[in-house]
Order: structure tokens, then sequence, then C-alpha cells
């Protein structure tokens, strides 16, 4: 839902953006690597979450908490100042705006590598294999698409 959400969104700001040309609004959509926010969430998983009831699952979400902090992101000082810098000299034919810690390779990486490399890199990242595969066996009756695919 989050991943779809910010698509959903910087589809908007570049249709917006054609929409207020004629009226010189400008529309800025700020994409957004890592940045040293304390924004990964400290809260647990509600009781009765599927992900609590495998190692695996434990596991990955553990590792959620800590992505951003092991990326090297930027400081929050540094990243408003680079962003208001972006804002007062904003070009009106430009939407996108690449900000914080590997914001600007990862267009370049979704564009040079096959989807089906780029894909498997985040599923390791996110350690996502181990948590779908029990999520299949337990849902899907243990069709597991990533192996049969020689993707894991």
């Amino acid at each position: 839902m989050y991943a779809s959400s910010k698509a959903a969104l910087h589809q908007f700001a570049n249709c917006l953006s054609l929409e207020m040309e004629p009226f010189n609004v400008r529309v800025l959509n700020v994409i957004t690597g890592a940045v040293k926010t304390g924004i990964t969430d400290k809260r647990p998983l509600p009781s009765g979450s599927v992900y609590l009831d495998s190692e695996e699952g434990r596991a990955m979400f553990a590792n959620r908490k800590t992505v951003v902090e092991n990326s090297s992101p930027m400081s929050s000082e540094k990243y408003v100042a680079a962003v208001v810098k972006k804002i007062e000299n904003h070009d009106l034919f430009q939407v996108d705006y690449y900000e914080g810690s590997y914001a600007r390779i990862v267009p370049w990486t979704m564009t040079l590598l096959p989807r089906r490399l780029f894909l498997a890199y985040l599923r390791k990242k996110f350690m996502l294999n181990g948590v779908w595969r029990v999520l299949r066996a337990r849902f899907v009756g243990g069709g597991d698409v990533l192996e049969s695919k020689k993707l894991v």
C-alpha cells in the first residue's frame, strides 16, 4: 500500500504539473531517499499478524526497522536545505527532484537493470523471499513461484 500510494502521488504530480502550466503554477515532486528522521516504525506488529507466525516474518520485520539506518542516511538538516534550494530555483518544466541518500540511483537502476534483477535485489534486501515462501505455503498451497522461475 505504501509503494502504490507513492506511485500514485508521483503520477498525480506529473499530471498536475501539465494542467497547471498555463497558470505558471509550479509543481514539485520530491522523491526522497534515505534521510535520518526516525521515520522507521518502532511499534510492534499487531497481535495476530501473519508476519509474527514465522521466524522469517519476525526477521523481515526486524530488518525493515534498520534499513534506513543501514543506508547511510542524509541528515535531516542537509535534506531540508537541499529541498528548499530546489524549491527556490525550481524549473517550470521539471517536476521530479531526487534528494536523500541513494535517491538518484534508484531511477537509473530501474531503467538499466532488467526488472527481474531489480526485483530480486529488493526481495533480498528486504528479506521477502523466506516470508513469501511461508505465506504461500500457508495460504496458496505451497506453490513457490520464485523457486520455479529460479529467481532465488
